[in-house]
């Protein structure tokens, strides 16, 4: 990001309608899970966007709010389909304007993509059509709505919009985006209807009018309406096109404040997919609708703060919202006003705030920001007492720890025996893609240990007598994971390596190479080597690659990984030869995978040899991240906040 102090456009101040925002930067509405079961205002809620009212937004839009509960998606998400709803959403209107932000909140259907699997009750679509999506059977058919069906949504959303403006919210946003049940009628894909409300644009976009006028005269002509649109969608013959949507703009302008811009691929859940590898992607749909919009236009779409601010030069966008950017650090806004960018927690657009593969698993986490969620509960408190502390490791959960032990107050040295910081984050930087998403967030990390004066000491491999000579009060053990190494004839051969000795480029590989494992890092590293112009195969044992991860990232990662000319085999490996790896596929047929350099991807152990040696000469220590227990980069920052928090 820039070293400037003054982010001028971004902070100026705009009107939508007669609502006046004190700068342009705008909190996306993004799915948390933090409502009640009913999908009530709570009080983690509350917190959650409190915080990030106080971190200086001048508008925050509340997620999408469902106006027909039991066909939304589930518990947790946020209702305003009763009137029920009002008080919580009252205090929750005012928990963020008494932060000095103005309070939207996002009304939504889900239509098809209702969840049955939880409430039972059939989804409703313009033109029935099976949804495969939340694990639901192709064979149950969401119900196509009638016309007195459609009457009656109409009147939902008009009521819904009544009870957010009883509640106190500045303004409301409809959802016409991401294949929601408005954006199934805009869809000629999705809306196959033959009646008035399908076939021609201006019938596939008489139900938003409709909706828009009953809004208006519930709620005045005053009060700030807006909606968020697919500036087009893509993935399919026939899909929504950018000068559909320019149209459907122009017939709805008189009845709108701004329009919230974002896009589409059919199949895909690709408002998300796409969104790390091209920053800003959307811009070019928010410069084109401004052109005829005659209201302010909101880009959405991966734009960091640098971004954001030169599309406002350009003229691109009249606002900038940010969604993960503040999920990862809701003191953005504040930080680049003031001039502390470097404090800023980067979003690495890793998908695991939105990316849970059970549907019973419903709220959000981020991987670089634990406090998600824990707002109303965290506190980071200065130590009473500072203690000398050893950390030993500087993969993430050893930067974590301690930057935060510093910060309160305590005596810190981190100890790493590589000539580097940042662990198996480092590693996945090995790829162009992956060093895109993860270098920035090393780079925040070890300006904070910087910043908080930690004393760290690479190239230093540590013995038990070297922690007992720096006489510690505290040792913290987060020297992560190792390779994991199967008992297999030929596993002891010279070419034989494993990802991390490839990744960090200690070992280098030759001839054609075959990879064993078919997770992510296994993938990771195929792509790594396909970068060097490499010929690579991928043996995997189970009929299901990158397994291992979530689904959004997985997708993502597939998407990548099939369009490189890479070799797969489902099979298991028997034994690794000089000239290739021997495999047997399900139906017994065994034959040899020839390759010059085999690599070894079957996962990790936890590395806490150490750990349990210091623990037996009665040094207190704590051991966190991988060499406690193996997972993703959310648990090892988590558990490191935690314990860092605490000591």
């Amino acid at each position: 990001m820039k070293n400037q102090t003054s982010y001028q456009r971004l902070f100026e101040s705009i009107n939508i309608g007669s609502l006046k925002l004190k700068n342009r930067i705008v909190m996306a509405p993004m799915a948390t899970g933090f409502f009640s079961s009913f999908g009530l205002v709570t009080e983690q809620a509350k917190a959650y966007y409190e915080a990030r009212a106080k971190g200086g937004v001048g508008l925050v839009i509340v997620e999408s709010s469902s106006m027909d509960f039991p066909r939304g998606h589930g518990p947790n998400r946020a209702n305003i389909d009763s009137d029920l709803t009002i008080t919580g959403l009252k205090s929750l209107a005012e928990a963020i304007q008494k932060q000095g932000a103005r309070a939207a909140i996002q009304i939504y259907h889900c239509g098809r993509l209702g969840n049955i699997m939880y409430s039972g009750i059939s989804p409703i679509t313009p033109s029935s059509a099976p949804n495969t999506q939340n694990g639901i059977p192709p064979n149950m058919l969401p119900e196509e709505l009638t016309v007195r069906g459609i009457n009656e949504i109409v009147e939902f959303y008009g009521k819904a919009a009544a009870r957010a403006k009883k509640a106190g919210f500045d303004g409301i946003e409809l959802h016409a985006a991401h294949g929601y049940l408005i954006s199934q009628f805009l869809s000629p894909v999705s809306n196959k209807r033959q009646d008035e409300y399908g076939g021609s644009l201006e019938n596939r976009s008489r139900i938003l009018l409709e909706i828009l006028k009953v809004v208006r005269s519930l709620v005045g002509d005053d009060y700030p309406v807006w909606y968020r649109i697919n500036g087009h969608e893509s993935g399919m013959e026939g899909a929504l096109s950018l000068d559909e949507v320019k149209k459907i703009v122009e017939m709805t302008r008189h009845l709108i404040d701004a329009v919230h811009v974002s896009a589409q691929e059919h199949g895909r859940m690709s408002s998300l997919v796409e969104m790390p590898d091209v920053p800003g992607r959307n811009l070019y749909l928010a410069e084109e609708i401004r052109k005829i919009a005659d209201v302010p236009v909101i880009a959405v779409g991966r734009i960091d703060p640098d971004l954001g601010e030169k599309a406002l030069a350009d003229g691109k966008a009249d606002m900038i919202a940010m969604g993960r950017w503040l999920i990862a650090d809701p003191d953005l806004p504040n930080k680049i006003k003031t001039g502390k960018q470097e404090d800023i927690r980067p979003c690495t657009a890793c998908f695991h705030c939105s990316d849970v593969r059970s549907p019973t698993i419903s709220r959000i986490y981020c991987a670089i920001n634990p406090v998600v969620g824990a707002e109303s509960t965290y506190e980071l408190n200065m130590t009473k007492a500072p203690k000398k502390i050893v950390v030993i490791g500087g993969g993430p959960a050893g930067m974590v720890s301690s930057h935060i032990l510093a910060h309160r107050g305590h005596h810190v040295k981190l100890l790493e025996k590589e000539d580097y910081l940042g662990g198996q984050i480092k590693l996945s930087c090995a790829g162009s893609r992956k060093n895109k998403l993860f270098k920035p967030l090393i780079v925040y990390l070890e300006k904070q240990l910087y910043k908080h004066q930690v004393d760290v000491r690479l190239n230093n491999k540590v013995s038990i007598q070297a922690v007992e000579d720096m006489n510690p009060d505290v040792v913290i053990v987060a020297t992560g994971a190792k390779p994991l190494i199967p008992e297999l004839p030929g596993i002891n051969l010279n070419h034989v390596l494993t990802s991390f000795d490839v990744l960090s480029g200690k070992k280098k590989t030759s001839g054609r190479i075959a990879i064993i494992g078919g997770g992510s890092t296994g993938l990771e590293t195929a792509e790594f080597l396909y970068e060097q112009g490499k010929e690579v195969t991928v043996i995997e044992m189970s009929s299901e690659l990158a397994n291992n991860i979530g689904m959004r990232d997985r997708t993502r990662l597939l998407s990548v990984i099939e369009s490189l000319p890479i070799t797969f085999h489902t099979a298991k490996c028997t034994e690794i030869k000089s000239d290739g790896v021997v495999v047997v596929s399900d139906n017994h047929e065994e034959r040899v995978v020839e390759a010059e350099t085999v690599i070894l991807a079957l996962g990790t152990r936890p590395d806490n040899e150490l750990f349990l040696q210091l623990k037996r000469k009665k040094i207190e220590t704590y051991f966190t991240g991988d060499c406690w227990r193996l997972g993703n980069i959310v648990g090892a920052i988590g558990d490191a906040t935690e314990l860092a928090s605490a000591i």
